[in-house]
């Protein structure tokens, strides 16, 4: 197993989609429920503030969201920092690597991203509280599982005159 099967299995992703106005990423009541707000949450189709900054989300008015037909919540870059990529990002022709499963997002990592025309981002559900990153910063430390090392062998023997290639 490499270090992105290891995610997949350890934690559920969440998939953020970018669109006009920042990112959408779905509304999970069950998930969400006692979060507490930073800022104002938005729903993303009506742009209306569905929780204020300060307030923290109940289970009350999680399911009182879900019946009004909340789906997407607005979220923008600076939502993503902190967050970690859940599987391999690369260009499928050239072999390029933008981010590997469990990289940290950061102000730096996310525009390459985003100028690569990356409209969604597979991230994992980690909030720190419920459910922590202890397996993906064992897989960090762990030099051994690279996808820049995988790809890397894989395209090294191809110059060697391996039938493989």
């Amino acid at each position: 197993m490499d270090g992105e099967e290891i995610l997949s299995t350890f934690y559920k992703t969440i998939t953020y989609k970018r669109d006009k106005d920042g990112w959408r990423l779905p509304f999970e009541p069950d998930r969400m429920k006692g979060m507490k707000a930073a800022l104002d949450v938005l729903d993303a189709d009506t742009g209306e503030v569905v929780l204020e900054a300060g307030k923290k989300l109940t289970v009350r008015s999680a399911r009182l969201l879900s019946e009004r037909g909340v789906k997407f919540l607005r979220a923008q870059d600076e939502d993503l920092h902190g967050q970690y990529i859940a599987s391999d990002l690369y260009n499928p022709a050239t072999g390029e690597i933008f981010a590997e499963a469990g990289d940290e997002i950061t102000v730096k990592s996310l525009a390459p991203l985003i100028d690569a025309g990356f409209t969604e981002l597979p991230v994992l559900d980690i909030d720190h509280v419920n459910i922590g990153p202890y397996i993906r910063n064992t897989l960090t430390v762990d030099k051994n599982s690279s996808a820049r090392r995988r790809y890397s062998i894989s395209t090294a023997s191809c110059g060697r005159g391996t039938a493989d290639c």
